[in-house]
């Protein structure tokens, strides 16, 4: 593998639940002289090839300081991620073909599987949020402060 080292696997977690959502947060180690290189075959093969496999990127950026470069792919169930990423993606040609190429570039990979089923986002704001007694506490906080934040 050129020197790399090899991948490390968070551990599946299984979430009895009919509302399984699952976050699959990749962290990439690029070589600093390799940086510019990869992140043209992820936005022309690996975001690509994942779209074609419907599978939903929700996110990806580089962190210059640490030349890495993170990305998150969700599934809706258990079966959907088997699907669509362990019996279609990690078979396809097109994977197939870019995973040397990709792999050339990483001094490091990292996924970490997550439950993302603890978000649960709104098409509107929801104001009874801003009225509880936490809020209240936070309020009076901010004023005593002049606007500062709380300590954590």
């Amino acid at each position: 593998m050129h020197g790399l080292k090899r991948s490390r696997r968070g551990q599946d977690k299984r979430i009895p639940s009919s509302r399984f959502v699952s976050s699959w947060d990749l962290q990439q180690a690029v070589w600093q002289r390799m940086v510019d290189s990869y992140l043209d075959v992820w936005n022309k093969q690996i975001f690509p090839n994942h779209k074609l496999y419907g599978i939903k990127i929700i996110g990806a950026w580089y962190d210059s300081d640490r030349n890495q470069l993170v990305w998150i792919r969700v599934f809706d169930s258990e079966q959907e991620r088997r699907v669509k990423l362990l019996d279609a993606y990690n078979h396809s040609p097109e994977r197939t073909v870019v995973v040397p190429v990709a792999s050339y570039h990483m001094a490091s990979s990292f996924i970490r599987v997550g439950d993302a089923d603890v978000f649960r986002p709104q098409d509107t704001p929801d104001p009874s949020v801003l009225e509880t007694a936490v809020a209240d506490q936070a309020r009076k906080y901010a004023a005593d402060r002049g606007g500062a934040r709380a300590p954590h």
